[in-house]
């Protein structure tokens, strides 16, 4: 049972990566990012989307990639700060979202201002641009 258990962990646990598209969207001195634009969903005014930073060197947890599923504010006034909410985080040992995992949940009410003109923000606001903003 427990090796049942082990099995159905592990193939539900890829489950996220092998289906991703992801396209790279920016690079900055600490990693590539890119957004699954084949996961993108619009409700109302938000935008959600699976978002992969690839770092170019381990964290100091000794992570070298995440996964974040992000809501994002695809209404905001202007360009100068995003607010996004981060619902779900992926972490991995290895580049690309490969490699042992850990899995955190958040609360939608944790809001972030992010520049637009940011690594991440610049990330995030590609979502709306591409397919929510007409």
């Amino acid at each position: 049972m427990r090796y049942l258990t082990l099995t159905l962990s592990l193939i539900l646990g890829l489950a996220t990566s092998v289906s991703a598209e992801y396209e790279k969207v920016m690079i900055s001195a600490e990693a590539d990012y890119y957004v699954d634009f084949s996961s993108a969903k619009a409700s109302d005014k938000f935008g959600y989307a699976w978002v992969l930073f690839d770092l170019f060197e381990p964290n100091s947890n000794g992570d070298l990639s995440m996964e974040l599923y992000i809501k994002i504010n695809c209404t905001a006034p202007d360009k100068e700060d995003g607010v996004v909410s981060t619902l779900k985080l992926i972490t991995y040992k290895r580049s690309m979202a490969k490699g042992k995992s850990t899995e955190f949940t958040f609360k939608e009410d944790k809001w972030s201002t992010l520049p637009f003109g940011s690594p991440l923000g610049s990330a995030y606001y590609s979502i709306c641009e591409k397919h929510f903003i007409n």
